[in-house]
């Protein structure tokens, strides 16, 4: 049995039509770029979780309800192998347990998130990641 999609996305690359707010991270040396919603896209959006913010800018990350508390996110294709296919979050460089601050973190109080759908960082201190990296840095905090 499939699960359902939240708020019906769908797949779908979206590289020229996402807007200028999106940018890329200066990779590493064998590491795939970044997609960032900067300071200025997340503060436009109040009333939207920065789960919300990642599939209004990013159709092709799926997201779809669990028998958790917490949402399913895929950035690339599901582990048929492994049941977990979520990314590791990151809030202000501290590892979370699971994808819930995706959806109770407010986007207009984040200054930046970084997204890595092939899980290695362009910023030193984060493991790689099978199922992707999501980088969450918050308004005023001293992490950078």
């Amino acid at each position: 049995h499939e699960a359902e999609p939240l708020g019906g996305m769908r797949g779908g690359w979206c590289l020229l039509a996402c807007g200028p707010s999106i940018q890329q991270a200066k990779p590493r040396p064998s590491s795939a770029a970044a997609i960032v919603l900067d300071e200025t896209t997340l503060a436009h959006l109040p009333g939207y979780t920065v789960l919300d913010a990642i599939t209004l800018r990013l159709p092709q990350v799926r997201t779809f309800a669990t028998t958790g508390a917490c949402p399913g996110v895929l950035l690339r294709g599901a582990d048929r192998l492994i049941a977990d296919s979520n990314p590791d979050v990151y809030v202000d460089h501290a590892h979370t347990i699971d994808t819930c601050p995706l959806a109770t973190l407010w986007a207009s109080d984040v200054r930046r998130v970084e997204i890595y759908p092939l899980g290695v960082a362009a910023r030193p201190g984060y493991p790689a990641a099978p199922h992707g990296l999501i980088l969450i840095f918050m308004r005023g905090s001293r992490a950078q």
